[in-house]
């Protein structure tokens, strides 16, 4: 379903809610969600948004985590492996299942993280999760 102009239409009804309360409930499902969930722009690498529970992992802010780019929040040991999965990013359009790789927090200890994430075009600029 496309929701760029729901405009009036968020009071049709899909089953037992309503389209702006699915709208609702995606966000929500992100600001809940136990996973660690990030947006980045995919030009330069800037980070958009960090759901709650990435932040919190991570020991960021949202204003300082909007400081930072795809490298910043990775090992920097890692970082032949981190442009290699940028490179899978532009070449298939996603990344699924990474292993063997890792965040780094903002004390600068290491957390182990399987990735999967997509490009996605919002407003004809594309921006990965």
């Amino acid at each position: 379903m496309n929701h760029k102009n729901v405009g009036d239409n968020n009071n049709i009804m899909i089953g037992r809610f309503t389209l702006g309360e699915t709208i609702k409930a995606r966000e929500a499902i992100f600001d809940t969600a136990i996973d660690t969930m990030y947006i980045f722009d995919i030009e330069n690498l800037r980070l958009l948004d960090m759901n709650p529970w990435g932040l919190e992992l991570l020991g960021y802010t949202i204003d300082e985590i909007r400081q930072k780019d795809f490298y910043d929040i990775h090992a920097i040991e890692e970082r032949e492996r981190v442009e290699e999965i940028l490179a899978i990013y532009l070449r298939d359009g996603g990344i699924f299942g990474i292993r063997d790789l890792h965040l780094r927090r903002k004390d600068g200890t290491l957390i182990p993280v399987e990735k999967a994430g997509r490009l996605t075009k919002v407003n004809g600029k594309q921006v990965g999760h």
